[in-house]
């Protein structure tokens, strides 16, 4: 009963507020009606939920986003192709290279190969070396075991 009475009080209130400014409207000259429209606030619309009376968005701004948004997309797909493309050369760029690691593999298999790569470059068969020799040796030792380590790869592979 008591929300009733508080909504009677408040309606009250708002009539008599409403009344007043009629009167102050008539005291200047103008309508009632005219006065209301300028003071009241503008309550959302239901349909675009726009406070302020600000307009709704017109066709020809949506068309125009809706085609930017189409142009973003197309331009999205044309870059999603071309890297699909990118994507299938290095594939077969793969293909190729591993094709090209096999002879190179095989050759390094062969019977007395790694014996004689790993005594000619092994450092430590080098005692007269210098720094700057002694670094070269080195890196062609590691390079020679990743080359064994490549191949071992490629024949569990085949």
């Amino acid at each position: 009963m008591a929300g009733f009475r508080d909504r009677f009080r408040t309606a009250l209130a708002e009539a008599d507020a409403a009344a007043a400014r009629a009167a102050a409207s008539e005291a200047r000259g103008k309508r009632w009606w005219e006065d209301l429209e300028n003071t009241m606030s503008p309550k959302a619309d239901a349909w675009t939920g726009n406070a302020g009376g600000q307009p709704a968005p017109d066709v020809a701004d949506l068309d125009s986003a809706l085609r930017q948004r189409d142009d973003e997309l197309a331009d999205i797909k044309r870059r999603l192709a071309e890297m699909t493309d990118y994507a299938e050369q290095m594939q077969s760029r793969v293909v190729e290279l591993i094709a090209g690691a096999e002879p190179m593999a095989k050759t390094l298999r062969l019977p007395g190969v790694k014996t004689f790569l790993l005594n000619r470059f092994h450092p430590d068969k080098h005692p007269t070396a210098d720094d700057a020799q002694r670094e070269l040796l080195t890196e062609a030792f590691k390079t020679i075991t990743a080359a064994y380590a490549l191949a071992g790869e490629l024949q569990t592979s085949e």
